[in-house]
């Protein structure tokens, strides 16, 4: 079965070694990458001089990075194992070719959280913010004809929603650097301090004795943490706190320092 592509050394803007190889590799990734998602509008030629990448490479790594990366990110470079290469590989993928579970699951997340903003129309950021994040939200809580929730166990989703509901918050501060700074600390404090009540339930669930023997004393410790930690039709978890979900809601909050473009970047 096929892997993600990689490269011995980078390709693209100097210093980059631009081996031959490692060219024709990254122009046949580009080249299978939709345009909508940063792709080349018209194919990439095969690289024909070792050490020197051509002007239609150049542009057209330039333009995938930035559709698809932060915008510090953006030197118009691919670097081996490198957060472009990561990204190209996984929209790049052909059939037969799997990506690393980590690699799915962010590009699944990632996948939420653009598609949500095709329903989003103002231009306002806090309000597009928002309405991608009840969209989200409908999504996650959708539930079947006998009334059950279907996607409780989809974690890119609630993934993409914590990230759009701390990035949402931190835009509240508006064009001020200092308070989109003061609310990112606040955001990421929540963040932690939401794991914390989540590891909580966690020991208590584990240690405490009486629940084993008796309904009751599970289903109030259910109440009393559910009231911090449930927030949808989704029943409450007893497992340890998620690090991609915190790692998902801090990356919200520090996203959120900059002010978001039309078409959001992360």
């Amino acid at each position: 079965m096929a892997q993600p592509v990689s490269i011995t050394a980078s390709v693209g803007s100097r210093p980059a070694p631009n081996r031959l190889a490692d060219q024709t590799a990254i122009a046949g990734l580009l080249n299978r990458v939709p345009t909508g998602a940063g792709g080349p509008r018209s194919p990439v030629p095969a690289p024909r001089v070792n050490g020197v990448a051509s002007p239609q490479l150049l542009s057209a790594i330039l333009a995938f990075q930035t559709a698809q990366v932060e915008p510090r990110f953006r030197d118009g470079r691919i670097d081996p194992g490198g957060r472009t290469l990561v990204r190209l590989n996984a929209l790049a993928g052909t059939e037969g070719m799997v990506a690393p579970k980590e690699v799915q699951i962010e590009e699944d997340t990632r996948q939420y959280i653009i598609h949500a903003f095709d329903f989003v129309t103002t231009d306002n950021e806090t309000r597009r913010l928002w309405e991608a994040l009840l969209m989200l939200a409908d999504k996650r809580n959708a539930t079947d004809e006998n009334n059950k929730p279907i996607n409780c166990g989809n974690k890119p989703l609630a993934y993409a929603e914590h990230y759009l509901l701390c990035r949402m918050f931190v835009s509240c501060g508006g064009t001020s650097v200092v308070s989109r700074s003061v609310l990112a600390n606040i955001m990421l404090a929540g963040v932690v301090g939401y794991d914390l009540v989540k590891l909580v339930n966690f020991v208590w669930a584990n240690l405490n004795i009486l629940e084993r023997y008796s309904d009751f004393a599970k289903q109030l410790r259910q109440g009393i943490m559910g009231l911090m930690l449930k927030l949808g039709k989704c029943p409450m978890s007893d497992q340890v706190p998620d690090i991609n979900s915190t790692a998902w809601g801090a990356r919200g909050a520090r996203d959120g320092l900059s002010p978001m473009n039309r078409v959001p970047t992360f």
